[in-house]
């Protein structure tokens, strides 16, 4: 196996090789390959990374960094693989089973961790389903669209699947309100490349929304 890694400079390469690789395969392939496909939209070699631009609604810039450690991390009974953000402490903890992605998410206050199934590789679009942390806090994730093709940047992404995360947290009359939204492109052996969020300040007509953009710039993944 060999390692890929990807850069804008390499736009012209990288847009049309799939191109090539689909019209120039070999006649004699099995008809029932793409049934038999396995598919992987967050990729967790080690040494895996991504890095993103990240671009808010008042045009302020910084980068991201996340690189997939060798190591893995035991939490409520299961073997979570852990990444990290360069340079800091920050650390991420993700699974996959049966072509679903798990991860680790905190309550608002800190107090519990909980496991949520963030990705499904066999969603179809419209598809829904909502996770409960304790008493206080859900997540809705919905499929907006699977199969899709778009530019991310300079760079062509195929086999995406597309996302709307929804977070809410009970206020004090014991309503849920949305405090956070995301819409997050997953693209097959690259894992997250965009992302696309809303933070909802304040309730009611006080309210206001901070939005932001992260959108991959260079990854590397394991081939």
């Amino acid at each position: 196996m060999k390692r890929k890694v990807y850069h804008p400079i390499l736009l012209l390469v990288v847009c049309f090789l799939p191109l090539i690789w689909t019209s120039c395969g070999d006649d004699d392939n099995d008809p029932n390959d793409a049934q038999t496909a396995t598919h992987n939209y967050f990729p967790s070699t080690a040494d895996d990374y991504w890095i993103y631009e990240i671009i808010t609604e008042e045009e302020d810039t910084s980068s991201l960094f996340i690189y997939m450690t060798p190591n893995d991390s035991t939490l409520l009974g299961k073997s979570f693989r852990v990444s990290q953000e360069n340079g800091t402490t920050d650390q991420f903890f993700t699974r996959e089973e049966d072509g679903q992605y798990f991860s680790i998410v905190e309550t608002l206050d800190m107090s519990a961790v909980y496991e949520s199934n963030f990705l499904r590789a066999e969603a179809a679009v419209g598809d829904q389903w909502e996770e409960l942390f304790g008493e206080e806090s859900r997540i809705v994730h919905e499929v907006l669209a699977v199969d899709e093709e778009k530019f991310v940047g300079s760079e062509f992404f195929r086999n995406i699947i597309r996302m709307r995360d929804s977070y809410y947290a009970m206020d004090s009359e014991g309503i849920f309100q949305k405090l956070f939204e995301s819409e997050r492109s997953y693209s097959d052996n690259v894992g997250l490349v965009e992302s696309i969020d809303v933070a909802i300040v304040g309730q009611g007509e006080d309210s206001f929304e901070i939005r932001s953009v992260q959108s991959i710039t260079e990854y590397s993944v394991l081939d």
